[in-house]
């Protein structure tokens, strides 16, 4: 087929469409703001693509990088006038994941605000006093939350430790490989 004929020519792997219309390139503003509440014109600047720029490891080390595909904005703590410092972790990647799926254009959905994905309506299974709260959230809330609003499943390693994080490279690997997602 047409697709399958421009990845060859262009040297683009054929696992996965990457030539979309959805997927063309757009120069306008950032993604509208996280809270909900916060018109679009107030919305904070984003860093976008942090990885972009990271130094090469030398290839005398036997190592390799498996980076993000694809372009996002880095949600981080103290952002949209909340101080998230301390328990917001969880929820600032969830927003940035939200925006990789939005600027690939998976999703038109907003990137939700702490308190959407505070809300049952937002995935959670929290009690009604978790709204609001400054309660910390998990891998497991964050994977129902993306399965909730997006249709997206998630896999979810365990690793005790950071000293136990080599033993995950390979499957880190093959998802950045296959999948690009953040």
């Amino acid at each position: 087929d047409m697709r399958s004929t421009l990845h060859q020519r262009l040297g683009l792997p054929l696992d996965r469409p990457m030539l979309r219309i959805a997927s063309a390139l757009s120069l306008s503003a950032p993604a509208a703001a996280a809270d909900d509440t916060q018109a679009p014109s107030k919305a904070a600047l984003r860093l976008w693509d942090v990885h972009v720029g990271l130094p090469r490891l030398p290839h005398s080390t036997g190592s390799r990088q498996y980076l993000v595909q694809g372009s996002y904005e880095y949600y981080h703590y103290m952002q949209d006038r909340i101080d998230d410092s301390g328990w917001g972790c969880a929820y600032r990647s969830l927003q940035t994941i939200v925006s990789w799926f939005r600027i690939q254009q998976y999703t038109s959905l907003p990137v939700p605000s702490h308190r959407r994905i505070q809300e049952p309506s937002g995935g959670g299974d929290k009690e009604p006093s978790f709204v609001g709260s400054s309660q910390w959230i998990g891998a497991i809330e964050l994977s129902f939350i993306l399965d909730h609003l997006l249709g997206v499943t998630c896999k979810v390693l365990t690793v005790p430790s950071g000293a136990d994080m080599p033993s995950k490279g390979r499957q880190l690997a093959h998802h950045f490989t296959t999948q690009g997602t953040p």
